[in-house]
């Protein structure tokens, strides 16, 4: 740092290092002189960390005040087509902004000398103020999200990926506690004979994450080659719409029997993997007798294995499934894992929050990316409104399994 520099930032370390330096040059021996150095350096350690201390107030209240601004801008763009939810509170922060703002803007323009600013008790207060009214603005934000997390976990579907081609996606970043159950998915699909596999469970539970993790692994892929299809059927609310998508995802050429052509490239393969994700949506439609039907013709096909996950307890009928159970939830020390990995933050709430989460993958990750930001304690407060919001008005589930 240049003596010209307006930022004390880093002097109180530079200044204890040369301290320590000059007293192993100097010695045991006492003389008022060394004295009156070490007195003297330790006092201008002092200021120069208060400084530092306070200069680092101005900096996370311009950080903050930028942060809640630009969520402000992201829910009222013009063309966000946003919820009313978010935009809603997007317009109570704001009235709320506006005002601190000018608070914030009278007291920067207050006249004082410089040292008097950074060292005042009063500032440090006021500026201490300024930041709890700012993390409530942030908090409010959260709040909607959080909302929107529980909807969720509560019965809505977890983002899928859509099957536009025959790659599969990529295995998350963040996976844990799931390593036996992948590990035995790869196990089957690695024998000679084809193998149906159903991952069951609540919504949120990671069924996805399990298959993407089992497919991308290297024995796996070295075995199957490109002869892997990953298609999500969330949009896909009949047999019909199934068959046309894993066509289109083959590039198949067909005039009007997309299942001919399909049923053909699928016998002439001696070993393909078909995955399909989300399979509630069509198992659960008004076409859903055909969707088993379509299931029990896949499994007549000797050299397919093929992957399901879907919500619910019990498989579709029709196919001889392998026996596994649904999906449980994961353990604390999994949870933990999960944040630390994405999330920055922590306290004595952690360990709560991650309870009231329930377990669940989504959930937790969801929450983790919050936590770059703000603490479990605040979160955990949040949370709870968000869900007492949810108790008030229940998200009903478009199908029940």
């Amino acid at each position: 740092m240049s003596a010209n520099s307006s930022s004390p930032n880093g002097l109180g370390e530079r200044l204890n290092l040369s301290l320590s330096r000059w007293k192993a040059k100097a010695g045991e021996m006492l003389d008022p002189m060394k004295e009156l150095v070490e007195r003297t350096a330790c006092l201008v350690i002092g200021i120069s960390e208060e400084i530092e201390m306070r200069q680092q107030d101005c900096d996370e209240l311009a950080t903050k005040l930028a942060w809640v601004m630009e969520q402000v801008l992201q829910k009222l763009a013009p063309e966000s087509g946003g919820d009313r939810a978010s935009e809603a509170t997007a317009h109570i922060v704001l009235e709320a902004l506006t005002t601190r703002a000018s608070d914030i803007d009278t007291f920067l323009q207050s006249r004082s000398s410089k040292v008097q600013q950074l060292m005042s008790t009063k500032r440090a207060e006021t500026i201490a103020k300024f930041v709890k009214d700012l993390d409530e603005m942030r908090l409010k934000f959260v709040e909607v999200r959080i909302t929107n997390v529980s909807q969720q976990v509560a019965g809505l579907h977890s983002p899928s990926i859509p099957a536009k081609h025959p790659e599969i996606p990529s295995k998350p970043t963040v996976f844990f506690g799931r390593d036996e159950l992948v590990a035995t998915i790869v196990q089957l699909l690695l024998r000679d004979q084809a193998c149906r596999i159903p991952l069951l469970g609540t919504g949120g539970i990671g069924k996805t994450s399990v298959a993407v993790t089992a497919i991308n692994d290297d024995e796996v892929c070295a075995k199957y080659g490109r002869d892997i299809l990953f298609c999500s059927c969330e949009s896909t609310p009949s047999a019909e719409g199934i068959i046309q998508a894993l066509a289109e995802a083959l590039g198949l050429q067909y005039d009007s029997d997309a299942r001919s052509s399909l049923f053909r490239y699928l016998r002439s393969r001696a070993c393909f993997l078909l995955i399909l994700d989300n399979l509630e949506t069509a198992v659960y439609s008004e076409d859903g007798e055909r969707v088993h039907q379509l299931l029990a013709e896949f499994a007549q096909l000797p050299g397919l294995s093929l992957i399901i996950t879907m919500r619910g307890d019990l498989p579709p009928v029709g196919v001889e499934w392998e026996e596994f159970d649904t999906l449980r939830t994961l353990s604390l020390s999994s949870a933990h894992r999960i944040w630390s990995q994405i999330a920055r933050k922590k306290d004595k709430k952690l360990d709560e929050l991650l309870g009231r989460l329930d377990g669940l993958p989504l959930a937790i990750r969801l929450m983790a990316h919050q936590g770059k930001y703000f603490t479990p304690t605040q979160l955990l407060v949040s949370y709870e409104k968000s869900a007492a919001k949810l108790m008030k008005n229940p998200v009903r589930s478009s199908f029940s399994p």
